[in-house]
C-alpha cells in the first residue's frame, strides 16, 4: 500500500491492494482466525438450500459447513450433465454439492485467488471421493487465459457466491465480459451477492475490512443492471433477496477501520437509517442470449392484436428432473403446469439454456400483466395521510405519518410561525393521488348501489 507519512493508504482502485487485503483475510480465515467478519452474512451451510437433497450434502463435514463463506445458495435447477464453473470457490463446499447435482456426466471447476483455500478444497474433494470436480488457483480477472479453466469450457452455468462484490469497480465489467465469453450460448450466470441501497462513500471503499465483508464493492441496483447489460447478459431475474443486519460490535469495528472512533452504536444506526442505507443479499439468474431480441415471442397475434404476454409450460424430460423451477421470486413453474407471464420474461426464457425444458407460445391477455419488480430492496408502501374535504376549503384533517421528515425546530416552520406544521414531502402529489382514489372508490360504490348520492346524476 502507498504510504502517506506514517499512515498506509488503501487504494480501492489498485488490484494489488484489494486482492492483497482479500487474500490476507481468507488466508487468516483458513488458519481459523477472523471468522466473525463473515458471520454477519448469516450464510447457512450449503445443504440448507431448498434444491439440495440431504444425500447431495452428505460429504459436507462440520468443518466445511462452519467455514463456508457466502450469502446464498448458488444451486440453480436442471444441472444434470452440465459443466459448471464456480467463481471464488473457497474450500469447495458449494462445488461438492454442485458435483452431486451435475452427476457423473457433468463437470465442476472451482477457481479461487487464495492458494490455501484451493489446497483445502482439493483435500476435501479427495476425501469425499468426488471425481467430477477440480480446483484451480486462479485470478478471476484473468481466468480466460488459464488453460485448465478454458479447457473445461464452454460452461452451461457459472455460479458466484458473494465473490463479485470483492472485485474492483473499475475492472468489474471486463471481468463480466470474460465470464460471458466462457458461457455457451444460452448459458446461465447464477449469482448470490451483496447490494447496497445507496452508493457507499469513499471512506468505506478505503477500508480493507469493508472489502473483506463485501461492502467495498457491493452493487447498487442501477449499477448492477448497467454492468450486466454492458457485459452482454439478459436482464436480471430475482430468485430471492433479504435484508442483512449487522451487529453493533461489527459496526464499531468497521467504523474504527474507517477512522471513526468512539461513536455510540445508536448514532451509527441512526446515521444509516437517515441516509436510507441498507445491505441486502440477492440471488439472481442472468443468461447469455441464444438469439437476438427480434427472434423472441412475436409482438402480434394471428389476428393482428398486440401480444404482451406468453404462456409457458414446464415439460421436464424425465421424472428424475426437478419437479419445480423457480424462475423468479414470484414465478415457480411446476411439472406440466402452464403459466401466463409477461413477454419480457418469456423472451429471456426462450434465449436461455432452460428453453428446451419449456414450451412457449404467445397469448393475448385481456389485461396487461404487472411487471415483477426485480430490485433486491422491496420498500414498504408509503404511508398515505387520511384526507377529508370541506366545502370550498380543500383538503383538511391531515395527519402526519410517523416516518415523515420534520424540520430541526421541533417540526415547526420558522417562516410561518412556531405553530405551523412542517410541510410533508410531496404533499401535493399525495393529496392529489388520495383524492383520485377516493373519487374512484365513491364511483364504484355508487354504481353498485344502482345510482349516485348526488342529485345531479
Amino acid at each position: 500500500m502507498e504510504s502517506d507519512g506514517n499512515v498506509s493508504v488503501f487504494d480501492s482502485t489498485s488490484k494489488c491492494h484489494v486482492q492483497g487485503a482479500v487474500q490476507d483475510f481468507y488466508d487468516r480465515r483458513a488458519a481459523g482466525d477472523d471468522g466473525h467478519w463473515l458471520q454477519w452474512l448469516s450464510n447457512t451451510d450449503p445443504s440448507n438450500c431448498r434444491l439440495v437433497k440431504k444425500a447431495y450434502a452428505s460429504h459436507l463435514t462440520e468443518e466445511i459447513r462452519s467455514r463456508s463463506c457466502g450469502c446464498g445458495s448458488p444451486f440453480p435447477e436442471l444441472l444434470e450433465g452440465a459443466r459448471v464453473l464456480d467463481l471464488g470457490c473457497g474450500i469447495g463446499g458449494d462445488c461438492m454439492v454442485l458435483s452431486q447435482l451435475v452427476g457423473s456426466n457433468g463437470k465442476v471447476v472451482g477457481v479461487d485467488l487464495c492458494p490455501a483455500l484451493v489446497a483445502d478444497a482439493h483435500e476435501n474433494a479427495r476425501i469425499a471421493g468426488l471425481g467430477n470436480v477440480e480446483f484451480v488457483h486462479c485470478d478471476a480477472e484473468e481466468m480466460a487465459a488459464h488453460d485448465r479453466v478454458s479447457a473445461s469450457g464452454p460452461y452451461d452455468v457459472i455460479v458466484a457466491n458473494c465473490s463479485l462484490c470483492q472485485v474492483r469497480e473499475c475492472s468489474r465489467v471486463e471481468m463480466l465480459k470474460t465470464v460471458q465469453s466462457l458461457l455457451r450460448p444460452g448459458g446461465e450466470l447464477y449469482i448470490c451477492d451483496l447490494f447496497v441501497s445507496v452508493d457507499v462513500s469513499d471512506c468505506v471503499r478505503k477500508s480493507p475490512k469493508a472489502w473483506c465483508m463485501g461492502l467495498g464493492g457491493a452493487w447498487t441496483w442501477p449499477a448492477f443492471c448497467e454492468d450486466m447489460k454492458s457485459a452482454g447478459f439478459t436482464s436480471p431475474l430475482r430468485v430471492s433477496s433479504r435484508v442483512l443486519e449487522m451487529s453493533n460490535d461489527l459496526r464499531h469495528e468497521l467504523a474504527a477501520d474507517m477512522g471513526v472512533n468512539g461513536v455510540p452504536a445508536e448514532q451509527l444506526v441512526a446515521l444509516e437509517e437517515a441516509s436510507g442505507f441498507q445491505v441486502c443479499s440477492g440471488t439472481y439468474r442472468l443468461f447469455k442470449p441464444v438469439v437476438d431480441n427480434e427472434d423472441g415471442v412475436s409482438d402480434q397475434s394471428n389476428h393482428g392484436a398486440r401480444v404482451d404476454s406468453a404462456r409457458i409450460t414446464y415439460t421436464p424430460p424425465s421424472e428424475d428432473s426437478s419437479a419445480v423451477v423457480h424462475l423468479t421470486k414470484k414465478i415457480s413453474c411446476y411439472r406440466g403446469q402452464s403459466l401466463v407471464v409477461v413477454k419480457e420474461i418469456a423472451d429471456i426464457l426462450r434465449s436461455s439454456r432452460l428453453s428446451r425444458f419449456f414450451t412457449i407460445s404467445p397469448v393475448q391477455s385481456l389485461v396487461r400483466l404487472p411487471q415483477e419488480k426485480m430490485e433486491p430492496f422491496i420498500l414498504p408502501p408509503p404511508v398515505i395521510p387520511p384526507v377529508t374535504t370541506g366545502p370550498g376549503e380543500g383538503p383538511t384533517g391531515i395527519t402526519r405519518p410517523p416516518t415523515a421528515f420534520t424540520l430541526p425546530n421541533g417540526g415547526a416552520n420558522p417562516s410561518k410561525g412556531s405553530d405551523a406544521a412542517a410541510p410533508l414531502p410531496n404533499l401535493a402529489h399525495i393529496l392529489q393521488s388520495t383524492a383520485k382514489l377516493q373519487g374512484l372508490y365513491d364511483l364504484v360504490k355508487n354504481s353498485k348501489n344502482g345510482g349516485c348520492s348526488s342529485g345531479g346524476c
